[in-house]
């Protein structure tokens, strides 16, 4: 049997607790497949070690390419750049997958001739309670637009921006110069957006195929990209590309308010970051600074109801009383 013309691209960046885990997922799959791309980002710690092990042994078809340390958007441009497969998929190398997740994802990608699979995944909490899946709802499962699958997920309140639950056509990234933006966290957001507003045939696999770790302890790098400092400039980046792309909906009104109402969110939740802010100095300098930017005038393009315009008043009110009191 032919392996899957697939490449999976496996960014890795001090995992070493983690990664033997995701190799064996990924060498224990029902079917074999053409390459994997493992980037490593400058890892410090045994990573290098693991990798170059698995690739002599368990997993002959993994390319282990180095680089210095960019982040996790700049090792998947890595990964897409040197990909040679008809499919890709992203894995993160603290997570693992289930052993028939390629082999599906391929085989319905291949029937349908796909842009995009999509597939169902679980939060894994390492046995400090109990795992449970990320799509909770019952969703269909024909072959429908990417524009359709986004339209029926904001519809129902619930579209996660997770690109281990999505496999590509490669073409389909090449063709629309797709690629992640360096140094941004949550960087799935805004590819997620356009990548399935591009999509003309999707079709969503009802299994859970992915496992997702809920990590406990987290490298130093890792958290100083989780901090609110570092996540807020990167929020309200996200808030202004999902509301250019709701300015070119210019066809499908019923579409531009939902993502009108996503961006409102995502919005919202940079206000929530900055209320968490311990010093007062530091949420008045975050605020004047939206302010000076505009990020309140954004807002308020993006608010659809009347709810919203009050919720934005209430905003901007608590952040006054917290400057006098």
């Amino acid at each position: 049997m032919n392996p899957l013309d697939l490449s999976v691209v496996l960014p890795v960046y001090n995992v070493a607790p983690y990664l033997r885990q995701c190799l064996d997922s990924l060498a224990s799959q029902e079917e074999s497949f053409k390459e994997i791309i493992a980037v490593d980002d400058g890892s410090t710690d045994e990573s290098p070690a693991i990798l170059a092990e698995y690739a002599a042994n368990r997993l002959p078809q993994l390319n282990i390419i180095r680089q210095d340390n960019g982040g996790l958007s700049a090792a998947r441009n890595t990964g897409i750049a040197a990909a040679t497969g008809r499919w890709l998929y992203f894995v993160d190398s603290d997570d693992f997958l289930e052993p028939n997740a390629l082999s599906q994802l391929v085989s319905v990608a291949e029937h349908d001739h796909l842009d995009i699979a999509l597939c169902n995944a679980r939060y894994h909490h390492e046995g400090r309670k109990p795992d449970r899946p990320i799509h909770t709802k019952v969703y269909e499962t024909t072959v429908e637009s990417g524009k359709d699958w986004v339209r029926n997920r904001l519809r129902q309140g619930f579209f996660p921006h997770m690109v281990w639950m999505h496999l590509y056509r490669r073409e389909f990234l090449l063709e629309h110069n797709f690629g992640f933006i360096p140094g941004q966290v949550h960087e799935d957001v805004i590819w997620t957006n356009q990548v399935m507003l591009a999509a003309q045939k999707v079709r969503y696999v009802d299994s859970v195929l992915y496992n997702y770790r809920i990590r406990q302890v987290r490298s130093g790098a890792d958290l100083v990209r989780r901090s609110k400092g570092y996540v807020i400039p990167c929020s309200v980046r996200n808030t202004e590309e999902i509301s250019r792309i709701a300015d070119a909906l210019i066809n499908e009104p019923e579409l531009k308010k939902l993502m009108r109402t996503q961006a409102f969110s995502s919005g919202n939740a940079v206000f929530h970051l900055i209320e968490k802010l311990p010093d007062k100095g530091d949420r008045a300098f975050y605020i004047a600074k939206l302010k000076s930017e505009g990020f309140f005038s954004l807002m308020r393009h993006n608010a659809t109801t009347l709810s919203q315009h009050r919720k934005l008043l209430r905003i901007q009110l608590k952040f006054v009383f917290d400057q006098l009191f």
